[in-house]
């Protein structure tokens, strides 16, 4: 099984570029929501009579469950943001490699 997706990735070298620069969009993003919820619910909790503890208590229009509210969900983001980055740094590896040997 992984033998095939070992290929797919040798034979163009850019698709393993183009995935790890759209894992770090992805981290980068969550990142982005998680500062924008952090600051959603501070400015919340200063309302009179509130009581709120995380981006629940909004009542957003979009699922929540995916952005970062704690230092676990923004460690995780970089570390997402990390194995982007190793696997730009591989892709553009195997390219000069591969240019090199033809």
């Amino acid at each position: 099984m992984f033998e095939r997706m070992y290929l797919w990735l040798i034979e163009r070298p850019g698709r393993l570029t183009s995935m790890g620069r759209a894992v770090i969009t992805a981290g980068s993003l969550l990142l982005v929501l998680g500062a924008i919820g952090r600051v959603l619910v501070t400015a919340a909790s200063f309302a009179p009579g509130s009581r709120m503890s995380g981006l629940a208590g909004l009542g957003l229009p979009f699922p929540t469950l995916v952005v970062p509210e704690s230092m676990f969900g923004v460690l995780t983001c970089l570390v997402l943001i990390g194995f982007g980055s190793y696997a730009m740094y591989v892709g553009r590896s195997m390219e000069r490699l591969l240019r090199s040997l033809r």
